[in-house]
């Protein structure tokens, strides 16, 4: 059994550098400026669904000691909830997630900065602005006042 744990550790923290150094390599080529993304969301949905077949596997170890917890609630959480919200076993899967995550919401903000739009003519916040500003009024307003007074007075003076 431990050269089993020991094995799907190692499968894990594999998947996990090949994330990694995969992730890394996409955001070096973006700020090359190749911006084909060959392979990119292939790559880490292959990754994804070998992380979650090793998160299953995994869970199928640890279920009988999950399901050893007692607790004292009406309703408790149901083992694979916990495997997943807290057990190591699920890290690579997470790793993965958070890689893919990280880097689309790293390069989207790294092509704000060096677009002109984005820049220093404030074409591209301004109108947004305006948009959601025009979006406050109504029966059923889709932007909340708060949000709407924080553009109003901060943002929009400052795009």
């Amino acid at each position: 059994m431990f050269t089993q744990q020991k094995m799907t550790f190692n499968l894990g923290l594999l998947l996990a550098t090949i994330a990694g150094i995969w992730t890394i390599v996409h955001i070096i080529l973006a700020f090359a400026g190749n911006t084909t993304n060959i392979y990119w969301n292939e790559g880490l949905i292959i990754l994804f669904v070998l992380a979650l077949i090793l998160a299953f596997v995994q869970y199928a170890e640890e279920r009988t000691d999950l399901k050893k917890i007692s607790t004292t609630e009406r309703f408790p959480e149901p083992t694979i909830a916990r495997f997943f919200t807290g057990s190591t076993g699920s890290s690579p899967l997470w790793f993965v997630v958070r890689m893919f995550v990280g880097a689309e919401w790293f390069l989207a903000g790294y092509e704000k900065v060096i677009s002109p739009a984005w820049g220093t003519s404030g074409k591209a916040i301004a109108g947004f602005v305006a948009g959601a500003l025009a979006k406050t009024s109504g029966a059923n307003p889709s932007v909340q006042g708060w949000y709407a007074s924080f553009l109003q007075n901060f943002v929009q003076p400052n795009a």
